[in-house]
């Protein structure tokens, strides 16, 4: 079973020659949101999972009243994708239409930074604008004539997160926020930014422009593949850094994640290596075959990844309370551990990155106290998810909506748990840090290594 990642998504839908259309009428925004809401309640398991019947009920009727005679595509996106507000599930993923995606790459300009969101203030993290004085760490307070928080807020509105957790939506403004702006804000030619109490008008660029800078200059950074391991036998330690659990990018990577995780924890019993750190930091997911697999080299028990799963009855759609029924051809799969699996220390690098079948290991770790965690929250739910997404496009919108139709119950779910899985020691990095390329989770685990070392090789002296 695949968990499809957000980058897979924007590359499906830039697939149309159409032009983007013009403005929609009132009467078929309406139409789309009443074909949204009706798919919803027949397909989306979780729909009332954090949003009481009523409450959606409330969103939808008061929506409409909100609706101008006509509505451009960039806020008929707004107001239809706003609906991840009431749905709160990370795998409610929506999207404009092909043809204004394909349209607008191909025609329109673009925000000329990466920028990095701490929650509260937006800095830059890379510069592909022809101004070469706005340095990396610059404080961004105004975009045009809108402020920050209010740019994040409408962007986050339009995302999709689980429960209230936001570091998912977070991460994904971090990750994406040039085209997440271009679909809210629009086309622009130029921006007027303003940071250091000033105001400077920059030119925006063709994504194609972009692209080629970030790959002239980035691309030693950018493009690792994405199973990778380090040993350093002076710490006795191994990192293996995981970015994708999708065997579709593996394999075009010229990897496959069983084979090489066998060579890995091989080189690390052959070392004898006795820690090892865990890189899962902007993993969206992927195979749970491979979340099992990895597992197996971690666990000393049996173990699943989900107890239970569960699908919309048809007859039951609209009853929130017999909705649900067990789905039968989607079983719980029991694992169990390799009899040489890792024995030593397990640390864990996580972030709002670390999404969907990452996070549901993570869970597995945490829930038996097998690793110690370090970083931000990890993005979606550690007890209640979904997947298995059916994707609609609405007749006068084009928004393409993808709904999940299956419930994932993890084990030993709580009722009412909200969150993803929270690190042991939480760490964010400053600008400071990304200026200097500093990665401080990782420094902060081998400190914590070296000083157990040193602990270690002073209580075995004579």
């Amino acid at each position: 079973m695949y968990i499809i990642h957000l980058i897979v998504l924007l590359s499906i839908f830039i697939s149309s020659n159409a032009n983007a259309s013009d403005s929609l009428s009132r009467k078929e925004i309406i139409e789309d949101l009443e074909i949204l809401d009706k798919n919803l309640r027949k397909l989306h398991p979780n729909l009332f999972t954090y949003s009481s019947p009523e409450e959606v009920d409330r969103y939808f009727s008061e929506i409409k009243k909100t609706i101008p005679d006509s509505v451009s595509q960039e806020f008929a996106f707004e107001l239809v994708a706003g609906a991840s507000q009431i749905i709160k599930d990370g795998h409610t993923i929506f999207l404009p239409s092909a043809a204004s995606i394909e349209y607008n790459s191909v025609n329109d300009n673009f925000f000329p930074f990466d920028i990095y969101w701490d929650g509260d203030q937006m800095f830059v993290q890379r510069n592909y604008s022809q101004d070469t004085s706005i340095r990396v760490g610059t404080i961004i307070s105004k975009i045009d004539d809108l402020k920050i928080k209010e740019i994040v807020e409408r962007l986050t509105n339009v995302l999709p997160h689980d429960g209230d957790n936001l570091s998912y939506s977070n991460w994904i403004i971090n990750t994406y926020f040039s085209s997440y702006y271009n679909f809210v804000f629009g086309s622009i030619e130029q921006i007027e930014l303003s940071y250091n109490h000033n105001s400077y008008l920059i030119n925006a660029l063709p994504k194609t422009q972009i692209n080629e800078i970030k790959n002239r200059i980035f691309q030693d950074i950018d493009g690792q593949k994405p199973l990778t391991l380090i040993i350093d036998t002076n710490l006795s330690t191994a990192t293996i850094k995981i970015s994708d659990f999708h065997n579709s990018v593996i394999k075009s990577n010229d990897q496959k994640f069983k084979k090489i995780m066998a060579t890995f924890f091989s080189k690390i019993e052959e070392k004898n290596i006795q820690n090892l750190i865990l890189d899962f930091r902007d993993n969206q997911g992927g195979s749970l075959r491979n979340g099992r697999i990895l597992l197996s080299y971690l666990l000393k028990e049996k173990y699943k990844l989900v107890e239970q799963y569960y699908r919309v009855r048809e007859k039951n759609a609209h009853d929130p309370k017999g909705r649900l029924r067990k789905s039968l051809r989607d079983i719980a799969i029991v694992s169990r551990p390799r009899n040489s699996s890792f024995k030593g220390k397990v640390y864990v690098i996580i972030n709002g990155g670390a999404f969907s079948n990452t996070g549901m290991v993570c869970a597995c770790l945490d829930r038996r106290n097998r690793a110690l965690f370090v970083g931000q929250e990890t993005g979606g739910s550690a007890s209640l998810l979904s997947s298995d997404s059916k994707q609609i496009t609405l007749p006068n919108s084009g928004i393409s909506v993808q709904i999940p139709t299956l419930q994932f119950v993890l084990p030993e779910y709580p009722e009412g748990k909200n969150g993803g899985v929270k690190p042991d020691f939480y760490l964010t990095p400053t600008v400071s840090d990304m200026i200097q390329n500093k990665d401080i989770e990782l420094i902060e685990i081998k400190k914590r290594i070296e000083k157990q070392f040193t602990t270690i090789v002073a209580d075995a002296q004579p």
